[in-house]
């Protein structure tokens, strides 16, 4: 046999066909190099956060100093952050009381500015930091290291008689078909008028166990899951990872866009107090303007790190264990991290918008749900014209369209307005489900719609008459799609049977307190125990409220006043525009009854007691024409300025 012949020659053995190595470079790992250098963008791009963060606190503070955001027409902070800034409430309130913390210990703005702990774990010390005790520093120092999870089950050891300790609660979620969903918001309003105020959904429902004497009727199990997310899968050993070159090369060229933001985040803060609540407007809408684009680059680093696998090289089992531990946000922030970064990824054309500053992040999520790609560009132009309020009206709209009839919902796709869709409504009620013009008429005159006026406009955005009539025939419609289904008993009310054609997808869900959860849960089965133990969870709900429903709309003729039609007709909602209050309503004269206006329904609307008195009777805002299908707003009136913004109903003139 033939011996077989070696070579020296380039290191290299050959036997035969085989080839074996004798010395191999080492080349560097570019999954490794990315995975790195993705990581050490995202922690930079949360100190930019940081910073933005803490400026956009100081002027939210400076406008809620004194009520300064009435100078610019809103009756509450929240009003004026969700409308100018597209922020919710809660993170605005949230900002403020951060502002007022950091101002109160030096060391944690460092320790925020530096990169050593973001706005989550500082809210999780807070209850330690606010008080006045010598540790502070020392509670800083422990948190460095610690997720929020951490802290908070730390803060909440130390101090467990605390009333600043956060209140445990579970979420609560049932399946429903679509036309419960139209019981349930009719008594999530009515809860709220009876409580006075804009209550959560646990507060409503806690209400209305309270009325029909069902509450304390369940004990909280302490086992109950606290409304954390389920833990992820492990992650995949790292010798089956394979590095996605497409995305390799996309996080490349994200860490060059990356790293020439954060060079230019320090310098475009400006610095000092505000002159006065329009200077901080403007300062905020800048600072929003830079936090926009901030969002999108911390979503498309996520949506590297996930695509390349390279989180998993770094040794997470999944990304919001790595947001929560590597950036040390909370759990709902990770999971709100994400939804952020799939929302842009599966459009480019709303990354870009809201990079922009055209669209804010509750407009973005609502247009990804409608648009379905092909009237994106149409929906983000609307965004831009009307406020976030009427937007969410027209998507609730469209969005009970697409569950309850897919041919009007197909014949009237895209974005409102739509002049034929109250004829299409009627026209479906009158042919295919049962109703006369009469009975619509009727049911209009029981919500106190009044008839269109002739030559009004058919924008739902300028004519609130119009818009109340499109919600009413989509609630009716939805009403009416329901015919003779199986049920448990043959007893139900025709509001509570199904219709075999229509499926379960609705889900309805609400935060609670264990004690709410329990107590929720407790009537639900007591109820199955009364009436039938095959009764749903949504049925067993349309009975707990059926005798609620009824006492909380008993009224004594005798006492009702003279401005409840005013308020019926408004449907209990302040009018100005973006305000969405229910309590301390007042009924108000465009017309002002000192310049000869009189006491008629088109001269009267509904407003809160803070827009009626301290907004326009106090000069800030001007409403005028005929109430409720033409009015016109100028807001942020200013001496010898134009006004801040110009409506008409809820459509933007100028200032937008």
């Amino acid at each position: 046999m033939r011996e077989p012949r070696s070579s020296i020659s380039g290191r290299r053995i050959r036997v035969g066909n085989h080839r074996a190595c004798a010395h191999r470079r080492r080349r560097p790992n570019g999954l490794r190099a990315i995975a790195t250098r993705l990581a050490s963008a995202a922690i930079g791009q949360r100190r930019s956060e940081a910073i933005l963060v803490r400026a956009q606190a100081a002027y939210l503070a400076y406008l809620a100093d004194g009520s300064r955001y009435r100078n610019l027409s809103f009756s509450s902070l929240g009003d004026f952050a969700e409308e100018s800034l597209g922020m919710r409430s809660r993170t605005a309130y949230d900002r403020v009381s951060l502002h007022r913390l950091l101002s109160a210990r030096p060391e944690a703005e460092q320790a925020l500015l530096d990169g050593s702990l973001s706005v989550c774990q500082l809210f999780a010390l807070r209850p330690v930091l606010a008080g006045t005790g010598q540790d502070a520093a020392r509670w800083i120092e422990d948190a460095r290291n610690q997720t929020v999870q951490e802290i908070r089950r730390r803060v909440r050891d130390a101090r467990p008689d605390s009333e600043t300790t956060p209140v445990d609660g579970c979420r609560v979620a049932f399946a429903s078909p679509l036309e419960f969903t139209v019981a349930w918001k009719e008594m999530m309003d009515l809860a709220c008028k009876v409580l006075g105020y804009n209550a959560p959904q646990y507060k409503c429902i806690e209400a209305i166990l309270a009325e029909s004497g069902r509450a304390g009727s369940g004990v909280a199990p302490e086992a109950r899951a606290r409304g954390e997310a389920p833990l992820p899968r492990e992650a995949p050993p790292r010798r089956l990872i394979r590095p996605r070159h497409a995305a390799l090369r996309r996080a490349r060229e994200t860490l060059v866009l990356v790293a020439e933001y954060q060079s230019t985040v320090a310098d475009l803060i400006e610095e000092g107090t505000p002159r006065d609540a329009f200077d901080a407007r403007d300062r905020l809408i800048q600072i929003d303007r830079l936090r926009a684009p901030q969002r999108v680059f911390f979503a498309r680093l996520l949506s590297d790190l996930r695509d390349s696998q390279a989180v998993f090289w770094l040794g997470f089992r999944s990304m919001e264990r790595f947001v929560e531990q590597s950036l040390g946000l909370s759990g709902r922030s990770a999971r709100a991290r994400m939804d952020e970064s799939d929302l842009f990824s599966d459009s480019p054309e709303l990354e870009d918008a809201y990079g922009r500053g055209e669209i804010g992040i509750a407009q973005a999520f609502m247009i990804r749900l409608l648009a379905q790609g092909r009237w994106t560009a149409k929906y983000i132009r609307r965004a831009r014209e009307v406020t976030l309020r009427q937007l969410r009206r027209e998507f609730a709209i469209q969005r009970m369209l697409s569950k309850s009839d897919r041919g009007l919902a197909a014949q009237f796709a895209g974005p409102f307005p739509h002049p034929g869709l109250d004829e299409a409504l009627r026209n479906k009620l009158i042919g295919e489900h049962g109703w006369t013009e009469t009975g619509i008429e009727q049911a209009m005159k029981e919500k106190r719609i009044p008839p269109l006026d002739s030559g009004a406009s058919l924008d739902p955005a300028e004519n609130p008459v119009a818009m109340a009539r499109l919600e009413l025939l989509s609630d009716l419609l939805t009403i009416a799609i329901w015919d003779e289904p199986p049920a448990p008993t043959d007893d139900l009310p025709r509001s509570m049977r199904q219709t075999s054609a229509m499926d379960r997808s609705v889900r309805i869900s609400f935060w609670a307190p264990l004690g709410v959860a329990a107590d929720f849960h407790a009537a639900v089965e007591t109820i199955r125990k009364e009436v039938d133990p095959r009764l749903e969870t949504w049925q067993a709900v349309a009975l707990l409220f059926a005798p609620v429903y009824e006492e909380w709309t008993r009224r004594d003729p005798g006492r009702r006043p003279s401005r409840e039609a005013i308020l019926l007709r408004d449907s209990y909602l302040c009018q100005f525009p973006g305000c969405s209050r229910r309590s301390n309503l007042e009924a108000h004269h465009p017309n002002m009854r000192s310049h000869g206006g009189r006491d008629t329904a088109d001269n009267m609307l509904t407003l809160c007691h803070t827009h009626h008195q301290d907004v326009i009777h106090a000069g800030y805002a001007w409403v005028s024409g005929r109430a409720p299908q033409s009015l016109s707003w100028r807001l942020g009136l200013r001496p010898n300025q134009p006004p801040l913004l110009e409506l008409n109903g809820e459509r933007y003139v100028r200032g937008r």
